[in-house]
Parts: C-alpha cells; structure tokens; sequence
C-alpha cells in the first residue's frame, strides 16, 4: 500500500525568514535563551534557526551581541553576589491600623560559592580546586621501558644510570 506524502498546511512550521522575528529573537537573546528555545517560540527548528543564522550575517552579528550583552549582565551580577550588596526596597507593614509602605534598605551578604567561581575563573593558577600533579621518570633510566630505552639508543644519546642509592643500614636499593 502506498505511503502518503505529507503536504504542508497553514498550521505547519515557517520555513521562510519574516522581519517580524527578528525583534522577538533578539528580545529572547537578550534574555539568555537558546537557538532552540527561540525556534520553539517563533515555531521553526534549531536546525533552521542555525541555518537562519549562517545565511543572515546580520542576524548572526545580532544574536552575537546581544548574547554577549546577556552575558556581561551574568558575569556582574557573579561579582555582586561574591562581594554582597545593598539595594533599596519596600516593606508593607501595619502601622496603626493602617497599611503602608516603608522604603528600607537590605543587604546581601558575600557568597563564598560565588566568589569560588568567580576566582576558579578570573584567576585559576591560583584557586583551580584541582591541583595538578606532573611525575617525571625520564632522568632515571631504569624507570624507562625497553621501548623508551631502545629509541634512546637510536638516538645516539645514552643516558647516564645513577649509582644504586644506600640506606641507613649500609645496604643497596
């Protein structure tokens, strides 16, 4: 029995680039979304919002910029957190009978989580949380394999073998 061929209808995904998207992806770039997330919203693909992107270099620049923006926004609101700040804001109380609203001041205090990443990343020479050990064996010869040691051969540069280190006790290791 033959299969029937799908036929696009209204309701189907746009496939054609309309200028009325460009607002809403760059709103949404803004906002931190995904190519895909963005494609959900204006009901294309994140294949065709790729594609969109590589055919429209000013779309591409665009998403670019605003990303970064977005970004930029992220990184100082990073900062914020590690250092802690102050801002205005109300509070609905009770006063005699009555309910009003107080402007007050808050603070959020450091978060030392935030200030990890903030220095992993700025500075990860000195706060990497893992610290790389390097072992080197090639000053030792007989810590070569015969592979290592027959290249070296090869080479014409033999290595020098140390004298057997002693113990305490006057014996050899």
């Amino acid at each position: 029995m033959p299969t029937q061929r799908h036929r696009p209808t209204s309701s189907s995904r746009p496939t054609k680039w309309k200028d009325e998207f460009l607002p809403i992806i760059l709103q949404r770039c803004a906002a931190g979304d995904t190519d895909a997330e963005i494609g959900r919203l204006i009901g294309v693909s994140p294949n065709l919002m790729w594609k969109w992107r590589q055919l429209r270099p000013e779309l591409k620049a665009a998403m670019n910029a605003w990303r970064e923006k977005a970004d930029d926004r992220v990184v100082r609101a990073l900062y914020e957190r590690a250092i802690g700040y102050t801002f205005e804001s109300e509070v609905i109380k009770t006063v005699e009978g009555r309910v009003v609203r107080v402007k007050t001041v808050e603070h959020v205090p450091p978060d030392v989580r935030a200030a990890e990443i903030w220095l992993m990343n700025r500075r990860a020479g000195e706060w990497r949380a893992k610290q790389e050990v390097v072992y080197s064996h090639s000053d030792d010869p007989r810590m070569l394999t015969d592979e290592e040691l027959l290249q070296i051969i090869a080479q014409g540069q033999p290595k020098q073998i140390p004298p057997p280190r002693k113990s305490g006790n006057g014996t050899t290791h």
